[in-house]
């Protein structure tokens, strides 16, 4: 079952989804879900977590020591929040298509040629928060700082699109099997599995 993260509304994807096991819910920007609205704030995920998730499929990014920023998002399936990657700017993202569900440009409100890199959706992986800490953005550099800052305001300001086109995303790689998409987006199912075995594994 998914939830759309601000109207609630929900959509049965398929039995073979329905019927699976309910999954419990390295720097990630997440959004927690509320009746009235989405809360966007910035985290860092897990480092054995993330190589937990790395074990099952080797399409989840790289954590850095918790220092790779992700976006979490955007929608909730079956109880738990999905979180993607950010990744900066660079000239060669100038020739993917802004359409591409795999993917969500960022720029400056107001200013759309200071490129702030990309929300990249296809590397979106579930989270809960056990797993999750808020980042301590005052802790940062001033540069990064303003970064962060101008990526927020982006960010909050798209909420709605990202959220859409996440979740357009998901069905495309969960129920359509999409060709093209398929191979360059992780495996969110199998994924979720691994959400529910190392909660079960760490509450044990």
């Amino acid at each position: 079952m998914i939830r759309h993260p601000k109207c609630g509304r929900e959509k049965s994807f398929a039995i073979a989804i329905a019927e699976k096991s309910d999954p419990l819910g390295h720097f990630f920007f997440a959004v927690t879900t509320w009746n009235l609205g989405i809360n966007v704030k910035f985290y860092t995920v897990n480092d054995d977590y993330i190589k937990h998730l790395k074990a099952i499929d080797d399409k989840v990014r790289d954590n850095y020591g918790t220092a790779r920023p992700y976006i979490g998002v955007l929608l909730e399936v079956n109880g738990h929040q999905y979180i993607a990657p950010l990744t900066s700017y660079k000239a060669k993202q100038d020739r993917l298509k802004s359409s591409s569900p795999t993917i969500f440009k960022m720029h400056e409100k107001g200013d759309e040629n200071n490129k702030l890199g990309m929300v990249q959706l296809n590397n979106m992986i579930p989270v809960t928060t056990s797993v999750i800490t808020l980042l301590d953005v005052a802790a940062q550099n001033q540069k990064y700082q303003n970064l962060l800052g101008l990526q927020l305001a982006f960010l909050k300001s798209n909420q709605d699109k990202i959220t859409e086109k996440a979740l357009k995303l998901y069905e495309l790689i969960t129920i359509k099997k999409h060709p093209v998409f398929c191979p360059i987006s992780c495996d969110f199912v199998a994924l979720e599995a691994g959400c529910v075995a190392f909660n079960q594994r760490n509450a044990a």
